[in-house]
Formats: C-alpha cells, sequence, structure tokens
C-alpha cells in the first residue's frame, strides 16, 4: 500500500492530465482596458463574430483539439474578444450556440477536414475576419468568413492600451 502522500501525488497528476486532454488553460482572454506583456512565443488572436445567437467558440492548436481556447460567450451585443495564445496554427474546434433560455439549439464540431485554420503571429494581433455565424430561420445558418476592411480602428478603439501594437490580417483559406 502507497503512503497518503504519494497516493496524493499520484491524484494530483492524473487531474492535470486530464484537464490537459480537455483544452483547459491555453489561452487567456484580455480585457479591453488591460496593457499586455507577452512572454516570448506568444501572440494575439482576434476574433469577431457576427451572430444573432449566444454563441461559445473554441479554436484548436494544430487541429490537434486537445490544445484549445474557449472564448468567452460571444452575442450580438459583445461581438469581439482578444486572447493571448502561444504562436501557431489555430483552427476552429467547436461552436455550440445558445438559443433559449439557456438552451443549446446547434452544436457544430470540426473535423480536420471541415474546419478551418489561421496562423497567430509572435507580438501581433492576428485577425482571420468575421465568423459569420446566424440563424437564418427557414432558411437554416449562415455561416463563413468575412475580412471587414477597417476593423482594425474598431480593435484600436475598444482596446485602447493595445493600439500600438501590429495588426495583421491572416487567412483562413475559407472561401
Amino acid at each position: 500500500m502507497q503512503p497518503p502522500r504519494q497516493v496524493n501525488q499520484t491524484m494530483v497528476g492524473l487531474a492535470v492530465v486530464l484537464l490537459g486532454i480537455g483544452g483547459c488553460g491555453l489561452g487567456a482572454t484580455v480585457p479591453r482596458d488591460q496593457a499586455v506583456v507577452l512572454e516570448p512565443g506568444e501572440g494575439m488572436m482576434v476574433v469577431a463574430v457576427e451572430t444573432n445567437l449566444h454563441l461559445n467558440v473554441t479554436f484548436c492548436r494544430d487541429a490537434d483539439f486537445i490544445q484549445c481556447v474557449d472564448l468567452p460567450a460571444f452575442t450580438a451585443d459583445s461581438p469581439v474578444a482578444i486572447s493571448r495564445v502561444p504562436v501557431g496554427r489555430y483552427c476552429l474546434g467547436r461552436i455550440t450556440a445558445e438559443v433559449a433560455f439557456g438552451t443549446y439549439g446547434y452544436v457544430e464540431a470540426f473535423s480536420r477536414d471541415s474546419t478551418t485554420c489561421f496562423d497567430v503571429g509572435r507580438a501581433v494581433l492576428s485577425y482571420p475576419g468575421h465568423l459569420v455565424y446566424r440563424d437564418a430561420g427557414d432558411d437554416g445558418l449562415e455561416r463563413g468568413w468575412d475580412q471587414r476592411a477597417g476593423f482594425e480602428k474598431t480593435v484600436r478603439r475598444l482596446y485602447p492600451k493595445l493600439a500600438s501594437w501590429r495588426f495583421e490580417v491572416v487567412d483562413t483559406g475559407a472561401p
């Protein structure tokens, strides 16, 4: 029988491994009024969403669907988030849409074959475009990527402490 201290260490190690498998902890959302000092090898992903739903969006590093960034909920009134992340390729992993009173109407999980990806560069604000995900009623869902000219000015207005950062429009490869 193992001494209690070793059992506890084993349980803590197992919990850390299980949390890592779930994709917890990669990236940190940047508050609008916060200045950022990045560690070497970090950049920032600027995600904007055009939606008429309440969305939770997850991006995963290198489409591995293990190292993931869960962004805060997006709504029509809160359509932009910036997350501080390790430099690398990020792919759309999952979209969960709340349709009414806390119930989830759409959960869309992406595979390596169905996802879109973009690169986050070192010490830049990487903007892949607006993720369009709208309930179009009887016509189903409108979805895709739309890069918006002039969006850099909006980001600089919303995040004044990031105004001096280089803003880079990055390609998702989506039509």
